[in-house]
């Protein structure tokens, strides 16, 4: 993000429309291109002329693909009272509250 000097929020503002425009390219939805590669995964598991490592790499990205795999990487940053959480899954919030408890969020 240094290299382009731009702030994070503005780096997946610019992936986030980068990922639309290529979908729309395309005419499938993101639904159907995790079906397609699900089941491309899946056909290299059946064959058996596939070796064990590719049906291992298969079922890795099925795994990713998923999102069945626990995050490898937890950033935190706190900035005004609001704890954000950035891992290699998803982006939670957490918010603290006066009475002690939190309101998570996912985003």
């Amino acid at each position: 993000m240094k290299q382009w000097k731009v702030s994070a929020r503005t780096m997946e503002t610019y992936l986030s429309r980068a990922r639309e425009m290529l979908l729309e390219e395309t005419g499938k939805t993101r639904q159907e291109h995790i079906a397609e590669a699900y089941w491309h995964y899946q056909s290299v598991i059946e064959d058996p002329k596939t070796t064990t490592r590719e049906k291992l790499e298969a079922r890795a990205g099925i795994r990713e693909l998923l999102g069945l795999d626990a995050p490898t990487r937890i950033d935190a940053q706190v900035s005004g009272g609001v704890i954000v959480l950035h891992t290699d899954l998803d982006v939670a919030r957490v918010v603290g509250t006066n009475d002690g408890n939190s309101d998570s969020r996912s985003r």
